[in-house]
């Protein structure tokens, strides 16, 4: 199943697996929790049919502009409490090269591209979750947490 577009504010509908999405239906599932440590599955999960999955449905509700104009980070949430995800979208196709989801990762409220890394925020009820997301495919994550 390809990804969806991820555009401005309107709504998409995702496999709600926690890890990476890339465009060929391949997820690098991601295990632990913001509270504890994330880590990223060595080797892809194959798409799953698309008869046999439901679906997550995200809301965007931010995007961030690389200085150089050739890609964008998309974030949101989702419909369930706890949701959030995060999208690099090539600009020039206007396709993602992955789309990041979690069901515990709380509302992605903000996205930066650094040198070497991409840098975003979550926000949840009591902490405020500080991703870095190397420039590897698929990601490597680091989270700090704050008070929110």
């Amino acid at each position: 199943m390809p990804l969806p577009r991820v555009l401005g504010a309107t709504e998409f509908r995702l496999p709600p697996v926690d890890g990476f999405h890339l465009p060929d239906g391949r997820v690098f599932a991601l295990h632990g929790c913001p509270d504890g440590d994330f880590r990223v599955a060595a080797q892809a999960s194959p798409p799953a049919p698309a008869d046999d999955i439901g679906f997550a449905t995200l809301y965007p509700s931010f995007e961030t502009r690389h200085p150089d104009g050739h890609e964008a980070l998309v974030g949101g949430d989702g419909a369930w409490e706890g949701e959030g995800f995060l999208a690099l979208i090539d600009l020039a196709t206007q396709t993602p090269t992955w789309i990041f989801y979690c069901a515990t990762a709380e509302i992605f409220i903000s996205g930066a591209f650094e040198p070497h890394c991409i840098r975003a925020v979550s926000l949840g009820d009591i902490h405020r979750y500080h991703w870095s997301f190397d420039r590897v495919s698929p990601p490597t994550i680091r989270i700090e947490r704050s008070r929110a």
